[in-house]
């Protein structure tokens, strides 16, 4: 299957962001979908309960420091 492909530059910092939360044997681009499905995901949970950008803004930080959490038990 031929995939058609277009290329990012990311700052350093970025890539090595990225990199902490791929898994193993995981291709960037599939990182990329799984990281924009699951906050399609927590956004259809949240999406029918009116949020200020604060509570949002909350709530995505807790999510990102629940993934670092994890992130840093799978890799110990």
């Amino acid at each position: 299957m031929h995939y058609m492909t277009t290329t990012i530059s990311l700052t350093k910092e970025a890539y090595e962001a990225l990199a902490r939360l791929k898994r193993s044997g995981e291709s960037f681009s599939e990182l990329i979908l799984r990281l924009a499905k699951e906050k399609e995901r927590v956004w259809n949970y949240f999406g029918s309960i009116p949020l200020t950008e604060k509570e949002e803004s909350a709530i995505m930080e807790s999510i990102h420091r629940f993934k670092k959490q994890m992130s840093a038990r799978v890799e110990s």
